[in-house]
């Protein structure tokens, strides 16, 4: 019996630890306080850059996250006041490949401000594996932009709170996407990937072992007070 009661709460203590990692945390970040006077344009720019997007990547390490929403200091300019666009890519071969299937909410947008897009429902990121989280301006044919503010620290994001994420790189395109030219500098970009970590197998196969010794002490007590009418 007090093997039983050891194994149910070395099993429910762990249950607990991993269930108060699936708060969403920060993964990757150079937000800091964002640079009120260094920004880049997304949109439209000229009739050369008539399309700016600009684009961060990372690699993820081993273990698995559901990303759940993106910080982004963001601001509207005078320029016809764009409308952000907040889209995950695929990799191809070091830049950004193909839009996969998620979809951000985007907050009320204005002034200069740090902006939380969230994710309609969570999106999984695999293991080992490289995205780009791609910033764009959806009404750019109607020749507006917005600015996304550099990190007061004008540094690549880094991983955080032990996610094991790497920077890839950072990527901008003058026309929409159809070409990507990679430079460190883009990266200065503050952004924030939140996300929450995925359980491991072995938390499930320990619930099921809390539930059966929970359920073979419960039998056990009953059978003791049949025993002793």
């Amino acid at each position: 019996m007090r093997l039983h009661l050891r194994l149910l709460a070395t099993a429910l203590c762990m249950i607990f630890a991993q269930s108060t990692n699936s708060q969403a945390i920060e993964i990757f970040s150079n937000l800091g306080n964002p640079d009120s006077s260094s920004n880049a344009a997304i949109g439209y720019n000229s009739i050369t850059s008539f399309n700016v997007i600009y684009a961060q990547g990372f690699t993820t390490g081993t273990s698995l996250y559901d990303l759940n929403s993106v910080d982004l200091p963001l601001a509207v300019t005078g320029a016809g006041n764009g409308s952000p666009l907040l889209q995950i890519y695929s990799d191809n071969a070091g830049n950004p490949g193909t839009a996969l299937n998620a979809t951000f909410t985007n907050p009320s947008f204005g002034a200069q401000s740090v902006y939380n897009l969230s994710l309609s429902a969570p999106f999984a990121l695999a293991a080992s594996t490289s995205y780009w989280l791609v910033v764009s301006d959806s009404t750019a044919a109607s020749q507006t932009k917005f600015n996304w503010y550099y990190s007061d620290s004008f540094s690549a994001p880094t991983a955080q709170n032990g996610s094991g994420l790497t920077y890839l790189s950072a990527a901008r395109s003058l026309n929409g996407g159809t070409a990507w030219t990679t430079n460190n500098v883009f990266a200065q970009t503050g952004i924030t990937v939140n996300a929450t970590a995925v359980p491991e197998p072995g938390t499930y196969i320990l619930g099921a072992i809390a539930t059966g010794v929970m359920a073979a002490v419960a039998y056990r007590r009953r059978q003791k007070r049949l025993l002793t009418i």
